[in-house]
């Protein structure tokens, strides 16, 4: 930012041998598929964050997940299609179809958002539930 300030850099071109385009983000990938792994879903939480809320429904109600860990040292993959999305705790861990995320901070439709500690005081999800 100094250099810049000061004048001091040089323009590079841009390759555009090299330049891919990227499609406009469409609202519906905002819906987490809990088909795909953990670890694509946290990039998508965080690769959407601040252009539009990543999320899921339980009870046709919309939770966006603003920030997510992925649970570590679990080697749990999720080998049978109804278990993909299913609540595992009472702190939230959801099944994916590689491995288990854990919310960490969300928002109901229409609220702001709070940790999942406060968010769960409030609302009934429950271990053994499935979200879509």
């Amino acid at each position: 930012m100094k250099k810049i300030a000061k004048g001091d850099y040089n323009m590079i071109s841009q390759n555009h041998q090299k330049a891919s385009y990227a499609n406009k983000i469409e609202k519906k990938e905002a819906r987490i598929n809990w088909n795909n792994s953990a670890q694509e879903i946290d990039c998508q939480i965080r690769g959407l964050y601040g252009y539009m809320d990543v999320y899921f429904k339980h009870q046709d109600k919309k939770i966006a997940i603003i920030e997510a860990q992925i649970e570590k040292n679990t080697q749990i993959f999720a080998f049978n299609q109804k278990n993909v999305g299913m609540v595992l705790d009472e702190e939230l861990s959801i099944l994916c179809r590689s491995g288990v995320l854990k919310p960490k901070i969300v928002k109901k439709e229409g609220k702001k958002a709070i940790p999942i500690e406060e968010f769960l005081k409030g609302n009934k999800i429950r271990k053994g539930d499935v979200v879509s």
